[in-house]
């Protein structure tokens, strides 16, 4: 995708200590994946990543991402893209089917279906289903981002 905007992915709800002892999903790192590059920001609801025009480094996560919504905002313009999870199901890249990867102004949001065998002559399906929203103002905090992608990622399941 065009540079100048972010990747969005959905954490899992949010709960205290005492509510979940279990982890909710596991996350993948790369190598070059470091924490401390500005371009990521990682929030109680979201986490996200920032093209830079000026910071070739690469940057890439990968997601168990069962809220089956990711999304790329780039000026007031959101691109929402949803994909479905099966929990029974084995992901690549160690469990995950959404990863997002910047270097300089180069974005990607890609999404991954489950492992499963194909045989010869067969054939695998992997379904994304796209939206485009216009004049979307998220403000400046996480709580604002929140209360403008909602109601929107609601319109597209």
């Amino acid at each position: 995708m065009n540079g100048g905007g972010m990747a969005i992915i959905p954490n899992e709800p949010y709960m205290t200590h005492e509510e979940a002892l279990l982890p909710t999903r596991a996350l993948a790192t790369w190598a070059y994946s470091d924490w401390s590059d500005p371009r990521w920001t990682l929030g109680r609801k979201y986490i996200r990543l920032r093209t830079d025009a000026g910071m070739t480094a690469p940057q890439k996560i990968g997601v168990a991402n069962r809220r089956g919504w990711a999304g790329y905002l780039r000026g007031e313009m959101l691109f929402v893209k949803r994909v479905d999870w099966d929990d029974t199901a084995a992901y690549p890249d160690f469990g995950v089917n959404t990863e997002a990867y910047t270097a300089a102004n180069f974005i990607e949001l890609e999404t991954m279906g489950p492992l499963r065998p194909v045989s010869p002559g067969g054939a695998a399906t992997h379904e994304e289903r796209w939206a485009l929203f216009k004049g979307v103002d998220v403000g400046t905090t996480e709580a604002s981002l929140d209360a403008a992608l909602q109601p929107l990622v609601a319109q597209t399941k």
